[in-house]
């Protein structure tokens, strides 16, 4: 028997959650171009992002950027 509430989950394809996914990889990438174009400056790209540098922090662990190895493969 099926129960009333897997009858109303959200269906995990819905056109919202790839709205949700394009808008996350869209975010993502912009960021990571504003920190390549400020040679990985944590502070000079969240002053052109206009969040704070713990904002940007945490998208960027929350990604699981590594900073340091971005930095070490640009030179």
């Amino acid at each position: 028997a099926t129960s009333a509430r897997a009858a109303v989950e959200p269906i995990a394809d819905a056109p919202e959650d790839r709205d949700d996914a394009r808008l996350a990889a869209s975010e993502r990438a912009h960021v990571e171009r504003v920190l390549r174009q400020t040679d990985y400056q944590v502070s000079a790209a969240a002053r052109l992002l206009g969040i704070s540098r713990s904002k940007l922090y945490d998208r960027v662990h929350l990604w699981g950027l590594d900073l340091a190895a971005m930095r070490a493969a640009s030179v």
